[in-house]
């Protein structure tokens, strides 16, 4: 077994020079296919290598440590693949460097590898700089796709973009979660991202596919780092977050943009997302959510949306949807703002379906008013094509086709009580009739009712009112 130190700066030239790499096994498997010159310093056991480019890829090995000081330029362009089996520290050594960033056709940080600006103590030898960036944000681009088993983290921002898909994939029978951390904000931008793992900001936001951002962080770019990686996301997202946990426990988790156009499908099916606010931005097109749990107030903007989780808590936020939108949780629901919808509006609970304050359920718009369908303590069921299911699976959202069915009563049950809100399906322009409001709440122990709720249903001009069915 041969111990070699050495490590790896990007240079002005953009070229990198090796100084300082732990390396255990034989010496400098991720440059042999490189041609290279090496020069030996001052120091015995220190060796400077200067690969001459990175167009065949470049990989770290299990059980290696490179360091890699981008302090003179704060950009590594790989043509080919980055694969990382061991650990990548990433430093800079210059006060003025505050990000670093790494591009590749592909990036692969395999089960137990380590990509991160987070530096343990002890972990760089004493004397080797006289001081180094503590806060250094981290950014990866790959034309391809981002794949990762392990850890990838930023003491700092860490931006992830890819042109393909973005993967945080905790390995089969694997005791340790792959993620994928900041301490501050974590951007993740992909039209397509995948998470078995973790997904956190410590004490900022996650943002997730959001255009405006994808586009800002990639203009910035050379475009010779590693290719062409799409100046936009398509318009169809999806997040497959089943088995996964999204968290920012300080801060909000952000899901789309205002830029997504009518034809776009924004997507997030399965797991757990947990953060003060969740906040969907479907644009002028289609929001679907399933998840296992949300835990956070969920503020929703989209043309129509179909909401919803399979346990826990729903807690409904602000809510702009200009379309017909279904909310919809074997769990409890709860209402902490106005909802303004522009079509008929759907609520449906497994269990009690409540709010925190009086606010304004409406469902007017241009004048005319919709329908209002609420259901506590309902059995709630899906039906339709593709396929059909006695419950509502977890991490399915619905697809088109598909409807959310209540067939009587729960288990538990449940109530429907408003703390004095106002449900508003009142037609004020023409003569059109009011909207229907249909309230049921299935009785179950120590459950069933429904309260504290005024409700305003006119017709308009010579139309007549809406019907009240409770």
């Amino acid at each position: 077994m041969r111990i070699r130190r050495a490590l790896i700066r990007a240079s002005s030239t953009g070229k990198i020079l090796t100084s300082l790499l732990l390396l255990i096994g034989p010496a400098l498997p991720t440059l042999q296919p490189l041609p290279v010159r090496a020069e030996t310093s001052g120091n015995p056991t220190q060796t400077v290598l200067t690969p001459v480019d990175y167009s065949s890829g470049l990989t770290n090995q299990s059980g290696s440590t490179l360091i890699l000081d981008l302090g003179d330029k704060s950009s590594i362009s790989v043509l080919g693949n980055l694969e990382n089996h061991g650990t990548i520290y990433l430093v800079s050594s210059n006060p003025h460097t505050q990000s670093a960033s790494i591009s590749a056709q592909n990036i692969i940080n395999s089960q137990g590898a380590i990509i991160t600006t987070v530096i343990p103590q002890g972990a760089i030898p004493l004397g080797t700089f006289s001081s180094l960036v503590s806060n250094l944000s981290l950014s990866l681009f790959a034309v391809n796709n981002i794949v990762n088993y392990g850890t990838i983290s930023s003491a700092n921002n860490l931006t992830a973009v890819a042109g393909g898909s973005i993967v945080n994939m905790t390995a089969a029978g694997s005791a340790t979660a792959a993620i994928m951390q900041a301490t501050n904000n974590l951007n993740l931008s992909a039209s397509t991202i995948s998470n078995s793992g973790i997904l956190s900001a410590i004490n900022g936001n996650v943002n997730l596919c959001n255009p405006s951002l994808y586009s800002a962080t990639l203009a910035g770019l050379q475009q010779n780092l590693a290719g062409n990686i799409s100046s936009s996301l398509l318009q169809n997202i999806n997040i497959n977050n089943s088995n996964g946990l999204i968290e920012a426990l300080k801060g909000s988790v952000n899901i789309g943009g205002a830029e997504l156009d009518k034809n776009s499908i924004l997507s997030v099916l399965g797991g757990d997302i947990i953060s003060q606010l969740i906040n969907v931005d479907g644009g002028a097109g289609a929001v679907q959510v399933r998840a296992d749990s949300l835990l956070g107030t969920v503020n929703l903007s989209a043309c129509s949306a179909q909401f919803g989780a399979e346990s826990g808590l729903l807690t409904l936020g602000q809510l702009n949807i200009a379309g017909d939108p279904t909310f919809y949780n074997s769990g409890d629901i709860l209402i902490t703002n106005n909802i303004n919808v522009g079509e008929n509006l759907a609520i449906l609970a497994g269990g009690n379906i409540t709010a925190s304050g009086a606010y304004t359920i409406s469902t007017v718009n241009l004048g005319v008013g919709h329908n209002v369908y609420m259901v506590a303590g309902g059995n709630l069921s899906l039906q339709g094509s593709p396929l059909a299911s006695p419950t509502l699976p977890p991490g399915n959202a619905l697809l088109p086709g598909q409807t959310v069915t209540v067939s009587g009563p729960s288990l538990t049950g449940g109530s429907i009580s408003l703390a004095g809100s106002t449900i508003n399906t009142r037609s004020t322009a023409g003569n059109n009739p009011g909207g229907t409001v249909t309230l049921v709440a299935y009785g179950g122990l120590g459950t069933g009712g429904i309260s504290n709720l005024n409700i305003v249903s006119g017709g308009s001009g010579l139309s007549t009112d809406g019907a009240v069915n409770v």
